[in-house]
């Protein structure tokens, strides 16, 4: 899940990673940052000096009240310099020849002034670029569908080789891993329980063993690399136990018609008799699978079936376990078959992984309940009752197949419009339609990034469900990556802290087209600094530089106030007769305009008076020569 293509934006934006608050962060390219630590370091060492003529200035007034100032004494203590003032306080005459005695007070202050400098200048930088850490940039908003990859059903794959690498083997997040262009590397706390009871409702837990519940609690939309305001957070939690399977074999069916396989049915209701389906999968199907065996040592059979399949198979280089999820997708999609009354629960997702050992071998005798192994045999295949052997002896594993329940559920709490939570349910999507969200959507598509039922069913069949891969019968007893007693504790949390990166992985796809704005992810190429501590900090320096200036400040004042009388007459003088001038050249101009309108009129009226007189007289002359008036009445008019 590289973010090769992504561009990162530069500029100031807001990040939300914290609950009700947020950063102004300030992303700049290689470049810009270094002009900006630049200015920031030449403002610090000019801040320098100035403080020590501010420190100056203060010492002297408390220590040395008399003393005149003399700007044309060079050995005056108003012009004595740090380098001057730490001399004089380790005796070596740095004022020889004078009359005046420097207290060692100023030396002290001088050393007290580098000292801070020097670790501000060394601190600062490394507080407002976020202690070290790996740049934690936004998605520029012209990032679309083609600058990313179209690899969202691999997934699942980087995310587990990511979470080896990384995480497996390490409490703290490794820097190394925050590289450039990468998925966003911060590790939520997982909470870790034993004293929790069998989270199934019937009698098949396996006895003597804890069962563990793995939490992730109040998980803002920052964990899983989003940058939206935090008004959600949700909690994640699942329990899972090693369980029995003798409650689940049915010896009477038969696969293809091997004699001693039989059913693991973790279904209610039997399996289909037309099961298996040719096109389900073969061996296994929704709720179960056909062993080679019937899983013994149990009621059904004495023999010691890991050992049995171990003969079947023999030493292999192949992966060396086989794990299936049920409920299984590949069950019809109108098909919809209860899980058994034992393990059925209505407040969460329940789900079964049966691990087949197949071809796993193992230097060391294995404990754990899920990875049981106590039988002994050669690495060419044959069987002995003892390790007495000069060739490399490994355990095989007890049984076939054994499963670990599990038992998830998923709770979202919102801080807006009031505080509240819901119930521990079977996902997030049903219980976040309860408020009204400007990102309902976004958030809705949890409850499949974050199951990890969801998450272990649609990883590819080649793909690497458990960590623990190092158990080929070739590799040397030193490369057994496995816990004799608890793996299957370090396995349930590793699906927990996988489905979370898998949960990043998966909006990143989704998110990409749509509000690219919203991806956060690490690039080493970039570097953030906490806008709003570095403007105040910038502040606070130029603060302190006007303050060292306040004497001359002052002076100049002094020599301003007399002139400012004048300057005042001076200016009011010189507007004064700026009006006068724009109020003459104004009269001027109306009184040009009012003679233009009077004589304009006058020629008009004197115009109007001629024409009317002229047509009075040729109306008398007409009607004279008129006959006398009649009416035209299919004229309408009057003539």
């Amino acid at each position: 899940m590289s973010s090769e293509h992504v561009l990162p934006y530069t500029g100031i934006w807001k990040y939300y990673n914290e609950p009700s608050s947020y950063h102004l962060i300030w992303t700049l390219s290689a470049a810009p940052a270094l002009a900006v630590l630049a200015f920031f370091s030449a403002l610090l060492a000019y801040t320098q000096t100035r403080w020590w003529i501010l420190s100056r200035y203060l010492l002297i007034r408390s220590l040395h009240r008399f003393h005149l100032d003399d700007p044309e004494d060079s050995f005056s203590l108003w012009n004595l310099s740090q380098l001057q003032a730490i001399q004089s306080l380790i005796g070596k005459g740095g004022r020889l020849g004078t009359m005046i005695t420097v207290s060692p007070w100023l030396g002290i202050c001088s050393i007290v002034n580098l000292l801070i400098f020097t670790s501000l200048g060394a601190l600062l930088p490394f507080y407002l670029t976020g202690y070290g850490a790996t740049p934690v940039v936004r998605a520029r908003g012209d990032t679309g569908r083609d600058t990313f990859k179209d690899d969202f059903f691999t997934s699942g794959d980087f995310t587990y080789v990511y979470f080896k690498h990384c995480w497996l083997n390490s409490t703290v997040v490794d820097p190394k891993c925050g590289g450039a262009n990468t998925l966003l590397n911060h590790r939520p706390l997982l909470s870790v329980s034993r004293d929790v009871p069998c989270p199934f409702p019937g009698n098949v837990c396996v006895p003597s063993v804890s069962p563990i519940q793995v939490e992730h609690r109040n998980l803002l939309p920052f964990d899983f690399g989003i940058n939206l305001e935090p008004d959600y957070k949700f909690s994640h939690r699942a329990t899972c136990a090693p369980i029995q399977t003798e409650p689940f074999i049915d010896p009477t069916r038969k696969y293809q018609g091997e004699v001693n396989s039989s059913l693991i049915w973790f279904g209610k209701d039997p399996a289909p008799p037309e099961y298996p389906d040719p096109f389900s999968g073969g061996r296994s199907w929704f709720h179960g699978r056909f062993l080679h065996t019937k899983n013994g040592p149990n009621r059904f059979s004495d023999y010691w079936s890991g050992r049995a399949d171990f003969d079947r198979v023999g030493a292999d280089l192949e992966a060396p376990y086989v794990l299936d999820i049920f409920p299984s997708p590949k069950s019809p999609l109108n098909m919809e078959l209860p899980l058994h009354p034992s393990l059925e629960r209505l407040d969460g997702q329940v789900f079964i992984a049966l691990l087949l050992a197949e071809h796993a071998g193992y230097f060391p005798e294995i404990n754990d309940p899920l990875y049981a192994a106590h039988g002994f045999g050669l690495q060419n295949g044959s069987r002995i009752e003892s390790s007495q052997s000069n060739e490399y002896v490994f355990h095989f594993p007890d049984y076939e197949a054994t499963a670990l329940g599990c038992f998830e559920q998923f709770q979202v709490c919102v801080d807006k419009p009031r505080a509240s939570c819901t119930e521990w349910g079977p996902d997030y999507q049903r219980q976040i339609n309860f408020w009204d969200h400007s990102h309902n959507v976004i958030m809705s598509d949890l409850s499949y990034a974050t199951s990890l039922n969801d998450y272990l069913r649609d990883l590819r069949p080649e793909s690497n469900k458990l960590i623990s891969t190092w158990s080929h019968l070739s590799t040397s007893p030193s490369d057994v990556a496995i816990d004799q007693h608890e793996q299957w504790v370090i396995q349930v949390r590793a699906w927990m802290e996988t489905s979370l990166l898998d949960t990043r992985a998966t909006y990143f796809q989704l998110l990409r087209f749509d509000s690219p704005t919203l991806l956060l992810f690490n690039d080493v190429d970039y570097t953030n600094i906490e806008f709003t501590g570095f403007a105040s900090i910038i502040s606070a320096l130029l603060l302190l530089c006007l303050l060292s200036f306040a004497e001359s400040i002052q002076q100049y004042c002094r020599w301003l106030k007399p002139r400012a009388k004048k300057i005042y007459i001076y200016g009011a003088l010189f507007c004064v007769e700026k009006v006068a001038v724009i109020s003459s050249l104004s009269k001027t101009c109306m009184r040009a305009l009012g003679n233009y309108r009077r004589r304009f009129l006058n020629r008009f009226q004197n115009s109007k008076g001629e024409n009317q007189s002229s047509i009075r007289l040729e109306t008398s002359a007409w009607r004279r020569q008129q006959p006398d008036l009649l009416f035209n009445p299919s004229d309408g008019i009057e003539i």
